[in-house]
């Protein structure tokens, strides 16, 4: 389908404003919630006035700008999504990731679009912080966790696909991909009960692997359980997953395989 139209929740904005600031210590913090409030606002304005670096948005618009798809931007305190095929929440650091990775972007003013979009069987896909965000909000089950050795993860990777029976992968011939992960809270854990659940309903979307699609815990980067690198929801509408294929789509600067997922993704819609 040409020309797709996909929303973009933006995870940066460089708009200024004339409002007046004010210290966080002239502020009088009486309980919790007022504590909160107050410092997902601070936090909003300086994301909104670009005091975080949150380079993936940029990179997830430039990947669907590639391969055909129309895309509009939508700002986190938005209260509606646009007429849409897709919605994608791109890698980045919401927030930068105070208090945990995708919690205080999973409480934002656009998520319960996002949500109703999801449950009314839109198409949803989540790249890293994005992932971890769709945790956050429900829509996906478990949560990302730090690394197994506490150290940020920058590097290419090969990943299994596990399930074909969806829009995200179904026309794509390749069994292994090479994708590229940059995190740090990356380590996918759930109970024993969602694990059960996550594998009869075949939610398990890709797996750290090696070039041969070997999936064992050598070739397991950050310690997820059973090497997950992304999960489905239960109707495979939802996708999460900690590797970019946004940044490889260039034979010159990294790679091609994630072109695969693109072109699959627009011929899917």
């Amino acid at each position: 389908m040409e020309n797709s139209n996909v929303s973009q929740e933006k995870d940066n904005g460089s708009s200024q404003t004339n409002e007046p600031t004010q210290k966080l210590s002239d502020v009088k913090l009486e309980n919790e919630v007022m504590a909160l409030n107050v410092m997902v606002s601070f936090l909003a304005q300086a994301q909104k006035r670009g005091a975080f670096s949150l380079v993936g948005g940029g990179d997830s618009v430039s990947a669907v700008k590639k391969f055909g798809f129309e895309n509009q931007m939508v700002w986190h305190n938005d209260s509606e999504i646009p007429k849409s095929d897709l919605i994608v929440l791109p890698g980045g650091f919401s927030y930068g990731d105070y208090l945990r990775c995708g919690s205080i972007a999973g409480k934002s003013r656009i998520i319960k679009s996002v949500i109703d979009f999801a449950n009314s069987g839109g198409l949803v896909l989540g790249i890293c912080n994005g992932f971890q965000i769709l945790t956050e909000t429900g829509l996906l089950p478990g949560i990302l966790q730090q690394n197994k050795y506490l150290n940020f993860i920058c590097k290419n990777v090969f990943v299994k696909i596990k399930n074909k029976e969806n829009k995200y992968f179904k026309k794509i011939k390749k069994e292994v991909l090479e994708l590229h992960i940059a995190h740090n809270e990356g380590n996918y854990f759930c109970s024993n009960d969602e694990l059960k659940s996550i594998e009869d309903n075949g939610q398990i979307a890709v797996t750290y692997c090696d070039h041969k699609g070997n999936d064992d815990e050598k070739n397991n980067p950050n310690g997820a359980l059973k090497n997950i690198a992304g999960i489905f929801n239960k109707d495979k509408n939802i996708l999460g997953m900690m590797p970019h294929p946004e940044r490889m789509i260039d034979p010159f600067l990294s790679g091609e395989d994630g072109s695969l997922f693109f072109e699959n993704l627009i011929e899917s819609l």
